[in-house]
């Protein structure tokens, strides 16, 4: 999916992933649930998806980014 086709909500805001690059005053609570959304005409087809995940954090008390990786195959219907 190319990068300007997905969105992250949370706290009631939608960003794209360019706009996360510079964006200092929102911020994603531990715990709190956030929504990837994937713009895609006609949605995903019926059955299973693998999804990958890359997530890197930028903690302003911590000197070096922090970064995690998940996969997760998830079926749409």
């Amino acid at each position: 999916m190319p990068a300007d086709r997905l969105r992250f909500s949370v706290g009631g805001r939608a960003f794209t992933l360019a706009e996360m690059e510079n964006e200092f005053d929102a911020r994603w609570e531990f715990g709190e649930v956030a929504t990837v959304t994937a713009l895609r005409d006609g949605g995903l087809a019926p059955g299973e998806h693998r999804i990958e995940l890359v997530e890197t954090l930028r903690v302003s008390y911590m000197p070096f980014p922090i970064q995690g990786r998940d996969t997760k195959t998830v079926a749409a219907r």
